[in-house]
């Protein structure tokens, strides 16, 4: 007598090599995705890294000196625009690091235009070397006269390190940058020499 179909034992067994050559099949698939992934989120890290070195050096070239630094970011002085010796507020850049939006924010102050010439000037008031430039630019916010600008997402961490005991002194300091790359973070290491250095009176 044939056979016309599989037995019940049959079928079960050709359901589980079914089963477990799909879930073979299927694990290939997640980790061939998870190494695309992967390597899209290291190369985006690697673009972004090399954004910001771009971008920060551009403030750096030009600036006298690192006045401060710590959890929140670090300040430089841009410029002497007003060639007093002095760090006048609107010469100060602040860098923010933003860990809840995983970005380092650049801000600086920006007079209103309807401002007079002696206005401005009243208004630019002396950052001394005693004061916190992370709290002078929060006063600024508060009046209304900064402006902000996102120098690097993606960013996981941010240290600032130099040689000297007074970050003032630091004619050189490096900035370490984390970015998120996915499985491991991308590091930029960025070593600046300020060529236009100057402490401030």
């Amino acid at each position: 007598m044939k056979r016309r179909g599989l037995t019940t034992l049959e079928l079960l067994v050709a359901l589980g090599v079914t089963t477990i050559t799909g879930l073979g099949v299927a694990m290939v698939i997640t980790s061939v995705s998870r190494g695309v992934t992967d390597m899209n989120c290291s190369r985006s890290a690697m673009q972004r890294a090399a954004t910001s070195h771009v971008r920060l050096q551009a403030y750096t070239e030009s600036s006298r000196c690192l006045i401060g630094h710590d959890k929140r970011g670090f300040a430089l002085w841009a410029h002497d625009e007003r060639a007093n010796d002095v760090i006048n507020v609107s010469e100060l850049r602040v860098f923010w690091f933003d860990k809840g939006a995983n970005e380092v924010v650049t801000e600086y102050v920006e007079f209103p235009e309807e401002m007079t010439d002696e206005e401005r000037a009243l208004a630019d008031i002396i950052v001394s070397s005693a004061e916190s430039p992370f709290a002078v630019m929060m006063a600024q916010r508060t009046l209304g006269y900064t402006t902000q600008a996102v120098l690097a997402d993606g960013v996981e961490t941010l240290t600032i390190t130099h040689t000297q005991e007074d970050p003032l002194d630091a004619e050189r300091f490096r900035v370490h940058i984390g970015f998120d790359g996915g499985s491991k973070t991308q590091q930029l290491l960025m070593a600046v020499g300020l060529t236009q250095y100057q402490r401030p009176l």
